[in-house]
């Protein structure tokens, strides 16, 4: 039973798992897989496995026939994590037709609405998931289809919390409604800007997952297997309560349905599998797959500068355009090959293999781009906020913000018209080769001995760096560039106070990265197995904590 229908509710049943974290780990230094297919967010944003911005499971659980775990493996051919390796192995078609269908549903009727005897305040909730699936022969003992497909539709209270009317109850804010239609009315009379309701608002929840594989006996030396899923889900969300500043929506702080944004994620994953077996001494596993994420953030609001405002010197109202979701968009492309070629000989188990990683990242972020430098506004972005609602309608009576809410618009039709957004560009990869011997040393014990090496490659990310560097204005030179905000001469001290520089157009030599690994499976007796090992293990790390070093510059 499961009401998120979430492959982590099966894997974190593994004893080294809190949910997503294995033996402690980030959940970031995971490396999830769907049939072989990396299947993780490589970029590392918020959520390590895709569709975790918008709370959707990237797979439906109807269509996964098993999971496996693997933590500090001592076969050399898995690789690219340290936390753990999740792979979902997905059902596959057979002789017989079989389907299945599911409906569920659930809202606030089916929550509890007392904690220890008191009553608490039960949002509006209401939720759907509805999918099926079919599997069954195209041409008999030869090829065969699996489908399924998932759809999930959900309703949430965008805020909990009303205005204070007078009424007196549990989710009342201190904010009186008579200030937050106040600032609305102002900000639609004096700029047609629409700031959305402040109270009784929803938020929408949905996203439509699928997935086709086809399973071909090609003859009885060859199996190729192909499969494509597609993920589209979107969610409402308010602004980040915490991020620059408390933001609310709670009792202290109120904000706006139009300062909160909709995030969408998009998948598109296809892997091809081909098995092959030469006589009784060779075989042949080759993997060729590539996925491709689309994350975005879309705001509610028409472009319009943060509106920030105090009451007894904290913030109360938020009001404006959400500043993280100014064309905020990330695009990644993932490639992959994988060849693994076995060599059987005596109680040998030979495997030679090498795997190729490429990861295209184009990020655009554009944080306070909405407000002008140098013109005083108090509610912005970075700004301490009005002291009060009636300091705020002095100011924007005085037509003091003329210039802050025209600057948002043609920032926005400026950079749309030119496509002169900000973007950071990085295109790395990893490639492996390993060699391991699997020897059956007695019908009871079997040693497994290999080695690995992963190199990084950087591709044309040197040149990509230069160009977002450009695109910022380029490098400083008080004389020939004084607006440059590049500038590989500023001077920083490490821990010990030594001065050190950083240029990042020098990016990490391409050092090998090598992992011995041994390990040895024995039974003794017929119901004990002992297996154990050693060695080193290496992995991706989510690329956006190296990537942020060169893209904020």
């Amino acid at each position: 039973p499961t009401i998120t229908r979430s492959a982590s509710d099966i894997y974190r049943l593994t004893p080294s798992s809190d949910g997503n974290s294995f033996g402690g780990r980030n959940d970031q230094y995971n490396n999830f897989s769907l049939d072989g297919s990396i299947f993780n967010n490589p970029f590392g944003l918020d959520a390590a496995t895709p569709g975790g911005q918008t709370d959707a499971q990237p797979i439906s659980l109807d269509a996964i026939d098993q999971i496996q775990v693997g933590l500090a493996p001592f076969d050399v051919t898995q690789a690219g994590f340290t936390g753990a390796s999740v792979n979902a192995i997905t059902k596959s078609g057979t002789n017989q037709f079989s389907g299945t269908a599911f409906f569920f549903f659930r809202n606030q009727g089916m929550t509890g609405s007392k904690v220890s005897g008191n009553d608490i305040v039960v949002p509006d909730l209401q939720q759907t998931q509805v999918g099926f699936s079919i599997g069954g022969p195209i041409i008999k003992n030869k090829l065969f289809f699996f489908a399924n497909l998932e759809v999930e539709r959900r309703e949430d209270a965008g805020s909990n919390v009303v205005a204070d009317s007078g009424v007196p109850g549990a989710n009342v804010s201190r904010v009186s409604a008579a200030d937050m239609q106040t600032v609305s009315d102002a900000l639609r009379t004096i700029y047609n800007y629409e700031t959305g309701s402040f109270e009784n608002y929803i938020h929408d929840t949905d996203n439509t997952k699928g997935i086709i594989k086809l399973d071909w006996n090609i003859n009885s030396n060859h199996t190729l297997t192909a499969t494509y899923n597609f993920l589209d889900a979107v969610k409402g969300k308010p602004a980040h309560p915490s991020a620059i500043g408390r933001r609310g929506p709670d009792v202290t702080t109120l904000q706006f349905q139009n300062s909160g944004y909709e995030i969408s994620n998009i998948i598109h994953s296809g892997i091809v599998e081909l098995k092959s077996i030469f006589g009784n001494k060779f075989s042949n596993n080759l993997q060729l797959g590539f996925t491709k994420f689309e994350d975005s953030r879309d705001p509610f609001s028409t472009p319009f500068p943060v509106l920030n405002i105090n009451q007894n010197g904290i913030r109360a109202i938020v009001a404006g355009h959400e500043p993280f979701s100014i064309h905020n968009r990330l695009e990644q492309d993932v490639i992959q090959i994988t060849e693994n070629f076995s060599i059987y000989t005596g109680k040998h188990e030979i495997t030679i293999g090498t795997s190729l990683e490429k990861f295209s990242f184009d990020n655009s972020f554009n944080l306070g781009v909405y407000e002008p430098f140098g013109v005083p506004y108090d509610g912005g972005t970075f700004g301490p906020g009005f002291a009060s609602v009636a300091d705020f309608l002095l100011f924007i009576n005085s037509g003091a913000m003329d210039p802050v809410a025209g600057y948002s618009q043609t920032v926005f039709d400026g950079n749309n018209a030119a496509d002169t957004w900000a973007l950071a560009e990085t295109n790395v990869g990893q490639w492996a080769f390993y060699v391991q011997d699997r020897i059956e040393m007695s019908p009871n014990f079997t040693l497994t001995a290999g080695i690995r090496m992963d190199l990084p490659l950087y591709f044309d990310t040197s040149d990509k760096i230069q160009e977002n560097i450009d695109r910022k204005g380029g490098q400083y030179d008080p004389i020939n560039n004084p607006f440059g905000t590049y500038d590989p001469t500023t001077e920083y001290f490490d821990e010990d106070g030594n001065s050190i520089f950083f240029d990042h157009l020098q990016l990490p030599d391409q050092v090998p990265l090598i992992s011995p690994r041994v390990g040895i499976n024995w039974s003794p007796k017929e119901d004990l197995q002992i297996r154990g090992g050693s060695g080193l293990f290496t992995g991706r790390l989510p690329f956006v904590w190296s990537i942020n070093i060169s893209t904020v510059l």
